[in-house]
């Protein structure tokens, strides 16, 4: 199975991972990978103010479900000086009654932005 996990830069503070996969089940199958991972701010001062979370490829039969779930909590470090820690977690979750149920890939982006002065 081809995995692939791929940075995806932009100019305007975003910054984001694609994660790229053929997932799939059959009928009466279910799957589910946990995908969990830091991020870590080069500055104290800079924080990730928002998140978000896209898909693509995604396809289930009649009776059928394509999810993903992400939960984000704050970690504590012992860095000195601490820096702004941030834990992922992706939760891709994947189930076929009838017919087949598949998620190609999906992207987690962060928005940084720089301390207002």
């Amino acid at each position: 199975m081809r995995r692939a996990v791929t940075p995806l830069l932009t100019r305007t503070g975003t910054f984001g991972l694609q994660f790229g996969a053929p997932w799939s089940v059959e009928p009466s199958q279910s799957q589910g990978s946990n995908i969990a991972y830091r991020v870590l701010s080069p500055s104290a001062s800079i924080e990730v103010q928002q998140v978000g979370l896209d898909g693509n490829g995604f396809k289930a039969g009649l009776i059928g479900s394509v999810v993903v779930q992400e939960t984000l909590a704050a970690a504590a470090t012992t860095a000195i000086p601490p820096s702004p820690v941030l834990v992922v977690l992706d939760v891709a979750m994947l189930q076929a009654k009838q017919g087949q149920a598949a998620m190609t890939g999906f992207a987690d982006w962060f928005v940084v932005c720089p301390p207002s002065v």
